[in-house]
């Protein structure tokens, strides 16, 4: 989960989206193991649930991130000087 904040502020939004995937995936599995038994924790399932949060948290800014970068070049282009003849 550390791994995937670390990318996440590095900017590296893909990486740290996959990152949380697999400790999702690995809590997932762990909680299904354990829940039988009755062994499975309240902090293990915040450990989860946190998980979970921050994967929202990073593809919601993901989402945000290609959002600005569309209207950026949206800006760029409507910026762009208007050639009116084809030499100059």
């Amino acid at each position: 989960m550390n791994r995937g904040v670390a990318l996440s502020d590095a900017g590296d939004r893909i990486a740290a989206k996959q990152d949380f995937d697999q400790a999702i995936l690995i809590w997932q599995n762990l909680r299904d193991e354990l829940e039988p038994l009755n062994t499975w924790t309240e902090a293990w399932q915040s450990n989860l649930d946190a998980t979970i949060a921050l994967r929202k948290q990073v593809a919601k800014g993901a989402r945000r991130s290609r959002f600005f970068a569309s209207l950026e070049r949206l800006r760029k282009r409507l910026l762009r000087p208007i050639r009116f003849f084809a030499n100059g």
